[in-house]
C-alpha cells in the first residue's frame, strides 16, 4: 500500500497502485486464492466528501492532506473510500466519494 499522497500519485502514474475492494458481508465468509476476507479496523478517522468526478478528487485530497496536516495529525493507516452512488446512475456531477483517513 502507498503510504503518502506522493507515493500514491506515482504508483497511479506507473500503474502499481495497490487496490483493496472491501463490501460489507453478513455472516462467514472465506476467501481463496487472491480473495482475502478481513474485518476493518476502526478509530480515529478524518473524513471528507467528493463531489463530483473521480478525475476532479485531487483538489478535495489536497485540501484534506492540508487540513491534516495544520492540525498536526498523522496519518495512521490506510485511506479508504466509500462510494454511496452509482457513477452509472447518477451524472458525474453528481458522484459523491466520501473519503476517510484514519489519523493519530
Amino acid at each position: 500500500h502507498e503510504t503518502s499522497p506522493e507515493c500514491v500519485k506515482e504508483a497511479n502514474e506507473k500503474g502499481t497502485a495497490l487496490v483493496e475492494v472491501a463490501w460489507p458481508v453478513s455472516g462467514t465468509v472465506t476467501g481463496s486464492g487472491d480473495i482475502q476476507v478481513y474485518t476493518l479496523p476502526g478509530g480515529k478517522m478524518v473524513r471528507t466528501v467528493h463531489r463530483g468526478p473521480y478525475e476532479t478528487c485531487e483538489p478535495t485530497y489536497l485540501a484534506l492532506f492540508s487540513w491534516i496536516e495544520a492540525h498536526k495529525l498523522k496519518i495512521s493507516g490506510f485511506i479508504r473510500e466509500i462510494f454511496p452512488n452509482d457513477p452509472r446512475e447518477v451524472k458525474p456531477e453528481e458522484i459523491i466519494t466520501e473519503i476517510l483517513v484514519p489519523v493519530e
